[in-house]
């Protein structure tokens, strides 16, 4: 667009004109159309509103606080700006401070469902469940009609345990939207499915009538495959599972010889003293990190532990990852860098600044009981540094038969995490050399890591309870064998399951489907993880 402003339209058909092309996904042309009015009219409030909405869409949150930062000076009462960098906040992972702008936004008088929503999220994010609940239930009962509303607070009450008003929120999203894939899938995962009530015919009429981009039939396949394996139908349910592995797998850009390599680089980097980074680490004694693959009772032991009075779960926080690149990214003066050279530069962090960031980036949520639990799993990848950066940290490994824990991931649909669970032959590569570097960890650290084995937990719960509140320093509580019955949220995939009380109907189901995991298994023999 070459014409000036001198005999440029008026600043209202502009402005329409940018608003137009941010709906059409032209976001380059927005935006230079926007910065063009921004420059001619650098006080008004809508363009302002618009360059920050362009930023958010093209992935640059921390141009969109600036925007919003300057629309409030305009507008110091806007909710509506306020949520908006609560959300931008959260994207750059800022929690403490996306809280903050939530909360000041709780402060206003709120009528916009929208901006009800947002916040919600923005407190999910957060990890602050109670008040995503509270803004969700809000945003339901102004606009009840919304399908995004109602998918919402299901998902809010599912983490919450209501999986009967769960259920009714995906049913109401459903019927206003019934191309709202994501409510079929997140309401297979809320109970057991029997003859007398599932949704398989709805959900294969909505196959039939899918007109979605791929995401959508990813979506009904897997819920589909779930209630048919609820009922047994053992072949259907994989054939199913299959075609949506495949669909999903197709459409992701992933090589797991990458992650192969990185875990081997980091095999290689790290032995016993070869941090040579300044510092002792954090003396502190607070978190638990409890790591391995997903699927594999993480969840499980997480709400064991929590249900103990001295612990409090943080959920699964990036935050180790995070602190950890920012500390190599400032010594490597780039954020771009081959993983030999992050490796390299991370064994030469200093660790008593690495512990402390770490531990101060959680305090949105830690510190109100001595201990806390961070569930990541990929912490697996950085226990030699989260050892030099925290060694009195207890670090607990879940482990689980390995074609249990590979087929729980396949028939998992992760959101943009874990990308490949969705192929048996990356599935297999991947968990050899994630068992490559446990060992080597194991090695390493001897007597430092706590391996939980799932099949153990569940054949004698007390007994394996009692050894990990033995290794984590805690005193006996019975609470701990009542782990279900902990009022707190979950917000893994595992959240319907860890509120009941622990069942053996998981262990070895993988030989339900042993003819289709043959390969699978002939593999991770061969290797020496199935024996």
């Amino acid at each position: 667009m070459s014409r000036e402003f001198g005999n440029s339209p008026s600043f209202s058909v502009l402005l329409e004109e940018a608003s137009r092309d941010l709906q059409c996904g032209h976001l380059s042309k927005a935006k230079a159309l926007a910065e063009r009015l921004d420059n001619r009219f650098p006080q008004q409030l809508d363009v302002l509103r618009l360059l920050a909405a362009i930023s958010s869409r093209s992935g640059r949150f921390k141009d969109a606080v600036g925007y919003v930062d300057r629309a409030l000076i305009l507008d110091p009462n806007s909710a509506g700006l306020l949520a908006h960098k609560a959300s931008s906040l959260a994207s750059l992972r800022l929690f403490r401070e996306a809280r903050d702008a939530a909360d000041h936004a709780q402060y206003r008088d709120l009528d916009d469902s929208h901006v009800l929503s947002t916040l919600g999220s923005v407190y999910t994010k957060c990890n602050a469940l109670d008040a995503a609940l509270n803004c969700f239930r809000r945003a339901v009962a102004l606009a009840p009609e919304v399908d995004g509303h109602q998918y919402n607070l299901g998902t809010a009450l599912r983490f919450s345990g209501e999986f009967a008003a769960a259920e009714k929120c995906f049913d109401l999203a459903i019927e206003l939207n019934p191309r709202d894939y994501e409510a079929y899938y997140a309401r297979s995962g809320l109970r057991v499915h029997s003859a007398d009530s599932n949704h398989i015919r709805e959900i294969e009429n909505a196959l039939a009538a899918c007109t979605h981009p791929w995401r959508g039939e990813v979506l009904l396949r897997y819920a589909l495959a779930k209630e048919l394996e609820d009922m047994r139908h053992w072949k259907a349910s994989f054939n199913q599972l299959a075609r949506g592995a495949r669909l999903r797998e197709v459409n992701t850009r992933y090589d797991v010889a990458n992650d192969v390599a990185k875990m081997a680089k980091l095999r290689a980097g790290f032995a016993p003293g070869v941090v040579t980074g300044s510092g002792e680490g954090a003396p502190s004694r607070e978190p638990f990190f409890l790591l391995g693959l997903p699927r594999s009772g993480s969840t499980l032991v997480e709400r064991i532990l929590a249900s103990h009075s001295h612990v409090t779960s943080a959920g699964e926080l990036q935050n180790f990852a995070i602190e950890m690149m920012r500390l190599v990214h400032k010594r490597l003066g780039t954020t771009k860098a081959p993983i030999d050279s992050i490796v390299a530069e991370s064994l030469r962090i200093n660790c008593d600044v690495l512990g402390q960031a770490y531990l101060d980036s959680t305090r949105h949520i830690t510190g109100a009981t001595p201990h806390f639990i961070d569930k990541m799993p990929q912490n697996f990848l950085y226990i030699g540094l989260i050892h030099a950066a925290l060694p009195n940290a207890k670090i607990i490994h879940i482990k689980r038969n390995a074609m249990d824990a590979c087929y729980a991931m396949f028939k998992t649909l992760f959101k943009g995490a874990y990308p490949f669970s969705y192929s048996l032959n990356d599935l297999g590569e991947y968990y050899v050399a994630y068992s490559k570097l446990m060992e080597h960890w194991e090695r390493c650290f001897p007597g430092k890591i706590y391996t939980v084995h799932y099949e153990d937990l569940v054949k004698d719960q007390s007994k394996s309870i009692r050894g990990i509140l033995e290794f984590c320093e805690l005193p006996w509580e019975d609470e701990c064998l009542t782990f279900h019955q902990l009022d707190k949220p979950a917000t893994t995939a595992s959240a319907v399951e860890v509120r009941r009380p622990i069942y053996k109907s998981s262990v070895h189901k993988w030989e339900k489907f042993r003819k289709q995991l043959a390969p699978l298994e002939s593999y991770l023999r061969e290797h020496r993880c199935v024996h």
